[in-house]
């Protein structure tokens, strides 16, 4: 993640309510998995680079698991999204230890339409 997102993210979390702090977890997932797809490209050295890819994967799976930690279990639709983001920390090892962007993928199918739609509660 860019320093400039990570200031902008910085100034969105102070000044946002708890349904939009939800967006800005949805939406700091999506760009740590895109670093880590980005870092898995070949580049000068033919192998991507190892190192940015797992550095992206540890703060992916942070969010995950502050999204997953900020349930509250009484509460639809609270146990779907619990194992949601289950599957999504799965398929993030998996990716993890397999070095494939595939899982990252399928992760972004489940997360986005989540963000479109907390984005049009907040």
């Amino acid at each position: 993640m860019k320093k400039e997102d990570k200031q902008q993210f910085t100034l969105r979390i102070s000044q946002a309510n708890p349904t939009e702090l939800v967006v800005i977890l949805y939406e700091m997932l999506l760009c740590y998995l895109e670093d880590a797809k980005e870092a898995l490209q070949p580049g000068e050295g033919g192998s991507g680079e190892p190192e940015r890819f797992h550095e992206a994967v540890r703060n992916a799976r942070g969010c995950l698991n502050e999204l997953l930690c900020s349930l509250d279990l009484k509460y639809e639709p609270a146990p779907a999204l619990q194992r949601l983001y289950m599957f999504c920390i799965r398929r993030l090892a998996r990716g993890e230890q397999r070095l494939d962007a595939g899982p990252l993928d399928e992760i972004m199918r489940v997360i986005v339409p989540l963000c479109d739609a907390y984005r049009k509660l907040a």
